[in-house]
């Protein structure tokens, strides 16, 4: 890549090796040097007249796109992860001694706080795609669901259940599996298919959440 990187075609997507309480995902990429561009895609000087570069982390497929542009100069470098792959695994994390960057012994109880506010980082996104998807749900006729009366309590949507229920497959009603498969039309052929469908199918006309 550019004048220092050998990208390995093989090792451009993501492995996971491993087994027991732990597994390990492998993967390679790419950093370097590109070329700061303006929103014209044009490569933006300094006041004596040279290329401004930045430095930047790139997927492999990216920088080789950017490198062949002679926009990206830089090499890759084959990263590894262990993760936890049960709660037992966790656990052994939360009290595996860890030193900090001048090879001194952390305070555990640091680890495990650092651990609780990873944990809760992933809670939260799990939860707001809860929300996201409660209150963005229309019925056939294309009304919210949501009812705030009957969905609250005390005018408080609690979801805290969100955080261990178990991830489901999300089954598409009829009406979004069309919608779905208008993707790739013209906003306006899009919206015209979609109204036909409504109108052949005695369905009010909406326009559904993106």
């Amino acid at each position: 890549m550019g004048a220092t990187g050998v990208i390995d075609p093989q090792a451009q997507s993501n492995t996971a090796t491993g087994g027991g309480n732990f597994n390990t995902e492998k993967f390679t990429t790419a950093y370097g040097f590109r070329v700061k561009t303006d929103k014209n895609d044009q490569p933006v000087k300094d006041e004596k007249g040279n290329i401004i570069k930045e430095p930047v982390v790139l997927d492999i497929e990216k920088a080789e796109k950017l490198s062949d542009e002679n926009m990206f100069e830089g090499s890759t470098v084959n990263v590894a992860v262990e993760y936890p792959s049960t709660f037992k695994g966790l656990l052994e994390l939360a009290n595996r001694p860890t030193k900090d960057e001048e090879g001194t012994l952390r305070d555990q109880k640091d680890v495990q706080a650092e651990i609780v506010r990873v944990f809760v980082a992933g809670a939260k996104i799990k939860v707001n795609n809860d929300l996201k998807a409660m209150l963005t749900k229309v019925d056939e006729k294309g009304n919210l669901s949501f009812n705030e009366e009957t969905d609250t309590t005390d005018g408080v949507l609690d979801l805290s259940s969100s955080i261990t229920r178990g991830s489901r497959r999300i089954f598409l009603t009829e009406e979004q599996k069309v919608w779905k498969g208008l993707s790739n039309l013209p906003a306006d052929t899009k919206k015209a298919v979609w109204s036909a469908y409504l109108t052949q199918t005695g369905k009010a006309f909406y326009m559904p959440e993106e």
